[in-house]
């Protein structure tokens, strides 16, 4: 394991709130320093269909609740047994009281991925595809103006800890290195392009007024997010919309569709997420409103379920098979 570039994410992780050598298993880079939420997000409102998986884990659809994240894989990265979900539990999650103040409880509208309890938590931050070199979870940065304050030093170097064993544990699995990576192979864009994503527009909550609130009057996506401002991309309809599928096939940006459950890809849920956060009673500072209707989450849970059924049947997405040993 590279020790020095887990030092560099560990210089990441100071910045939030809340390496990949060769040998290393983690996934890829979604992170993103440009503070605010961007689409980061728990959603506590979908009705999530379950779809056992090769490990016979259910995993919910596109829609589905982020508190209620699967459950564990029985054996491997990310089990009840794993060194990496031990540590998370025991000295990880005791150390970021602040994190899950606001992202357990959804405090002044923050997106729901964390939990009361140290379990259901790593469940939370493992599906939404946190547990990869760079992630949105080290990059974050001081969010929510201001409120959200960067980890300290030992916070830092508790996760600088945590993800070092959890990449030792998915190095020389049998699932890709980098599984979001090849993911990206999975997802169709056709079905992607049927979610409509330039027809979804931010709308006042309940109480604002349209004519004086920031952004939250009929604004496009590509408002804020043509260059994947705030973790996601979405340019559909501005002169960069070439752009918006491809990227979305990133590690950095599939996130907000995809997720890991130890090695195994679930819906991450985190666009559904967004929704509920931004819908609180509370005016939320750093994203407008905004509410997909029922076409278009369905639309969105079968571009989620296309791309995990057919890596499942390993259709797409497989790792490359070592060299033969001579």
């Amino acid at each position: 394991m590279n020790r020095h570039l887990f030092s560099a994410l560990a210089a990441a992780v100071l910045a939030a709130a809340c390496s990949q050598g060769p040998t290393s298993g983690l996934g890829g880079d979604n992170g993103d320093s440009s503070g605010g939420d961007g689409t980061q997000g728990g959603d506590g409102t979908g009705d999530g269909t379950g779809n056992g998986n090769g490990n016979g884990n259910g995993n919910g659809n596109g829609g589905g609740g982020t508190n209620n994240p699967p459950p564990p894989p029985a054996t491997g990265p990310g089990s009840k047994n794993s060194e990496g979900r031990k540590f998370f539990v025991e000295k990880v999650f005791p150390a970021i009281p602040r994190c899950v103040e606001c992202h357990a409880n959804g405090t002044a509208g923050a997106p729901k991925f964390l939990a009361t309890d140290a379990d259901t938590s790593y469940q939370g931050i493992s599906v939404r595809g946190l547990i990869q070199t760079n992630s949105l979870f080290l990059t974050k940065g001081t969010h929510s103006g201001g409120s959200a304050p960067a980890l300290d030093a030992n916070q830092s170097k508790l996760v600088q800890d945590w993800l070092a064993i959890e990449a030792k544990e998915r190095a020389g699995q049998g699932a890709p290195v980098n599984i979001l990576a090849k993911m990206g192979d999975c997802l169709d864009e056709t079905k992607f392009n049927a979610i409509g994503f330039q027809n979804l527009r931010t709308i006042p909550r309940q109480g604002e007024n349209p004519n004086t609130c920031t952004g939250c009057r009929d604004a496009a996506c590509r408002t804020c997010h043509t260059n994947g401002d705030g973790g996601f991309y979405m340019a559909v309809g501005s002169n960069l919309d070439k752009e918006t599928f491809p990227q979305t096939k990133t590690p950095k940006f599939i996130v907000k569709y995809l997720g890991l459950n130890g090695t195994q890809p679930v819906a991450s849920n985190a666009i559904m997420a967004k929704q509920e956060a931004v819908l609180a009673g509370k005016p939320y500072k750093d994203h407008p409103a905004y509410r997909m209707n029922d076409t278009m989450k369905a639309s969105l849970d079968a571009f989620v379920q296309d791309a995990i059924t057919k890596y499942n049947n390993k259709q797409c997405g497989q790792a490359t098979p070592p060299p033969a040993t001579p």
